[in-house]
């Protein structure tokens, strides 16, 4: 083989000794600045792409969401405070409000059935009676006192008109046994 490549023009024989390690030194040398270009390439794609991100988290959270708690709803709640006159705890409880019923048309059990009518709107307090004087084609009466709430009062009255022919309301500031008393009336 040695003859093979001595016959060879191109072929230098000559050796020297530091030569070989040259020719090494150089490879390790571009392996290594190659090596340093694709680690500092990927350490700028990677804070580019981290940079990316976090801004668009940022812009994320700076988006407002809708959220149950947003959404307005069509139902108003009362806002006018229920005061009392008397200086006794205003009533919030249909449960709490004391009702008389008076049987304003002579008519058995009227006052029994406005009775289950309002136990069926959710009052719960109720004393019933006969009214002093009774008329047939009278319109129904109901008195509030101090402690009826205001937002209950219309509720009461509709309930009323709903039953009796016509219905007629007042209201007092002066305290009295009841919270309401209701003189029943003609029936549509």
């Amino acid at each position: 083989m040695e003859n093979e490549l001595s016959n060879n023009p191109n072929f230098n024989q000559e050796i020297t000794p530091g030569a070989y390690n040259q020719e090494n030194g150089s490879n390790k040398l571009l392996f290594v600045i190659i090596a340093l270009i694709i680690l500092v390439a990927g350490g700028v794609l990677f804070f580019k792409i981290k940079s990316g991100s976090s801004q668009n988290e940022v812009a994320n959270s700076l988006t407002p969401t809708v959220t149950e708690a947003m959404i307005a709803t069509a139902t108003p709640s009362p806002t006018t405070p229920v005061t009392s006159v008397t200086g006794t705890p205003a009533l919030t409880s249909k449960q709490q409000l004391k009702i008389e019923i008076l049987n304003g048309t002579g008519k058995a059990g009227e006052a029994a059935y406005l009775k289950g009518q309002l136990s069926n709107a959710g009052f719960g307090t109720f004393t019933l009676g006969n009214a002093d004087s009774f008329a047939t084609d009278s319109a129904g009466q109901v008195t509030f006192y101090a402690n009826f709430p205001q937002n209950l009062r219309i509720d009461t009255v509709g309930l009323l008109e709903n039953i009796y022919a016509s219905v007629s309301s007042q209201v007092t500031t002066d305290p009295g046994k009841f919270d309401a008393v209701i003189v029943t009336g003609k029936r549509k």
